[in-house]
């Protein structure tokens, strides 16, 4: 049975947020390539993947504890804000049942440690 979709008015929502880019949705997952903005503070069912090709983005979780990063993998249903600064970068973003998306999650509890901030459970080397 395909899944029904709403419209829905993001503008509120996105209101003095600058993303400019392209994005490619297909089913199980979006990617996004271009200017990082600023997020409000939110969660999403999506096990993201963020990247910045230039620079560093900064994410902050629920507890406000905030990380400078070249990549990291947010889980599904993790708290945080994007904070892009004027980095280019990709978001990519997995259905957390879709093909990827168990291996994604099993990435990030293979590396749980105390050491680690706990949003960013993984980086991704992106030299």
């Amino acid at each position: 049975m395909p899944r029904m979709y709403r419209s829905v008015d993001l503008s509120p929502i996105l209101k003095g947020m600058v993303w400019t880019g392209a994005a490619v949705i297909e089913p199980g997952r979006l990617v996004y390539r271009g200017a990082l903005g600023d997020t409000h503070r939110h969660t999403h069912a999506a096990v993201q993947i963020a990247i910045a090709l230039d620079g560093t983005l900064q994410l902050t979780d629920g507890a406000d504890r905030r990380v400078s990063t070249r990549a990291a993998v947010i889980p599904a249903g993790a708290q945080h804000t994007v904070h892009g600064g004027t980095s280019t970068g990709l978001m990519i973003y997995l259905e957390p049942t879709c093909f990827e998306g168990p291996r994604s999650r099993r990435a990030v509890r293979q590396c749980r440690t105390r050491r680690r901030h706990r949003l960013v459970r993984r980086r991704i080397r992106t030299q």
